[in-house]
């Protein structure tokens, strides 16, 4: 793939999801960024490489324009298939609720399996304080 067929399918994937101005803005920082990497010393070649699918990069050009960045996973030829993970709101009450329920579960069996050793250096200091005092 050249730089230009890179910038002609991001101009592809963008357009009709945004602005012609919005479409050209971008195309011009990819054209930017990838004459400022060949002048650095990289091939052309590399510098595509690095970034990737143009329409996986479009879809996140899109999602950000709209603030809409689901999980997204590109298939072998670079298209996106979205998958949006719902979880409904009982279920994040529930979860919240169990949770809520273990951690107090644990600082009972804490202090459960604590007491014997408290309620035995209480009794230890306090037989202390009282032979003090007798003597």
């Amino acid at each position: 793939m050249t730089k230009q067929t890179f910038l002609d399918e991001l101009r592809m994937a963008l357009s009709g999801k945004l602005g012609s101005s919005q479409i050209e803005s971008h195309a011009r920082y990819y054209e930017e960024y990838i004459n400022a990497e060949i002048r650095r010393g990289k091939t052309e070649e590399e510098v595509l490489r690095e970034l990737g699918n143009p329409r996986l990069i479009a879809r996140s050009i899109i999602d950000a324009e709209n603030g809409n960045a689901d999980y997204e996973e590109p298939d072998e030829q670079g298209y996106v298939h979205r998958k949006k993970i719902n979880i409904p709101g009982w279920l994040i009450v529930l979860l919240l609720v169990l949770t809520v329920v273990a951690v107090l579960g644990i600082v009972v069996a804490v202090v459960w399996w604590l007491a014997p050793i408290i309620l035995v250096i209480w009794l230890i200091v306090f037989l202390i304080k009282n032979i003090d005092k007798r003597q």
